[in-house]
């Protein structure tokens, strides 16, 4: 602090103070009538509060650690997503993002190339896919986002920061498109080597019926008798037992708005259905509220338990290709896409707002149709 005299007698008290806005000095001053030691001291008593007033407003959010930020916005995420969704995010945060920004680090020293770091040490000079690397950098995103909503901070640093694909591997990942969804003959290979083991019968039907409807295995789990109308099935929940075993499954939300919804049936997948009414009902009896995919357990057959089945038998049928239930998806969206079936009514019948996989998988299978009809041409004369 320093005294000056003003040209019209009196005197001026100046003290220095940082802007926490920006971080650069700035200089606080009052105006007091006298140089003396009493009034100095009272006008430096002024002065002081007037600083503290000036850089009261953001003291506490500079204080605001990343594990206090985390930790709070976590109890609100856990509240508004399914356990599905948020039981992956503390092994995310500690594996890949507390490395690098730590609980003890102040949110408003957090930037764009602090952010990089984590990209490049998974993705960019590292090992771990696109996808996944671009799932950390949301969940970053969102805890920042919360803190701007909060008010702790002016803007999301993460905003400033971009995943860049790697030419090549990204390349060569579209050349695996195919791996992502069985051929027609591959899917009839499978299905004929399911349903010709007397043991793997539940699997078969499962099987065809994913490939007819396109459901995600979780909403194939949660399907109950009253959700079938003899020609179509209602979407309206997944099946969670993530935390505890399948008989003690609980039926959750789907797992977005546009998974919610109305499924018509072809007439082999309301037979299957028909097929399994007549099955449960021989050997359980069945009620509105019972799940329709049952195993002898009487409760819907884990993706554990499917997954290994199916993924032995196409081994043996001499399918190269990693079949998960999740496969079955993807051929539904190959099988309407080459039927011509527009790519918006795809993405409503499978429940996608946005799906890149799936327009991966249309625009793959579109220029293939494409290619088709020329060949079909050039063969005429």
């Amino acid at each position: 602090m320093w005294v000056a005299q003003k040209k019209n007698g009196k005197y001026i008290i100046r003290e220095r103070y940082t802007d926490p806005y920006t971080g650069k000095t700035k200089i606080a001053s009052l105006v007091i009538e006298r140089n003396t030691s009493q009034a100095i001291n009272k006008g430096s008593a002024v002065l002081s509060e007037k600083i503290k007033n000036l850089t009261k407003i953001n003291y506490s959010y500079n204080k605001k650690t990343f594990g206090e930020l985390y930790e709070e916005w976590f109890r609100y995420y856990k509240i508004q997503n399914k356990r599905t969704s948020w039981i992956k995010v503390p092994f995310m945060v500690d594996k890949h993002i507390l490395p690098v920004i730590t609980k003890e680090m102040l949110i408003d020293r957090v930037d764009a190339p602090l952010i990089m770091k984590i990209v490049d040490t998974m993705y960019t000079f590292g090992t771990y896919s696109l996808n996944y690397t671009k799932q950390t950098r949301t969940t970053l995103s969102a805890i920042f986002s919360f803190a701007v909503d909060k008010e702790y901070l002016e803007t999301n640093p993460v905003t400033k920061t971009k995943v860049m694909p790697k030419r090549e591997i990204e390349r060569q990942q579209r050349k695996k498109l195919n791996d992502k969804y069985l051929e027609n003959a591959e899917l009839h290979l499978l299905l004929e080597a399911l349903y010709a083991n007397p043991r793997c019968q539940l699997h078969a039907m499962i099987a065809e019926f994913l490939a007819l409807t396109g459901l995600r295995y979780g909403e194939l789990q949660a399907i109950q008798w009253k959700n079938f109308t003899e020609k179509s099935i209602s979407i309206e929940g997944t099946l969670d037992y993530t935390l505890s075993r399948m008989q003690d499954a609980v039926k959750t939300s789907t797992k977005n708005e546009s998974s919610e919804r109305v499924v018509e049936l072809p007439q082999k997948a309301i037979n299957i259905l028909l097929d399994i009414k007549n099955i449960n009902t021989m050997k359980y009896g069945i009620a509105p509220e019972d799940y329709i995919f049952i195993s002898n357990q009487k409760t819907p057959l884990t993706i554990h338990a499917f997954n290994s089945i199916i993924k032995r038998v196409a081994k043996n049928a001499g399918i190269s290709k990693n079949v998960t239930s999740h496969i079955f998806r993807h051929t539904h969206v190959s099988i309407l896409s080459e039927s011509n079936i527009p790519l918006k009514a795809i993405m409503e019948r499978v429940g996608h707002s946005d799906a890149n996989t799936t327009l991966q998988i249309y625009n793959h299978v579109t220029k293939k149709s494409k290619a088709q009809i020329t060949n079909a041409l050039d063969n005429i004369f």
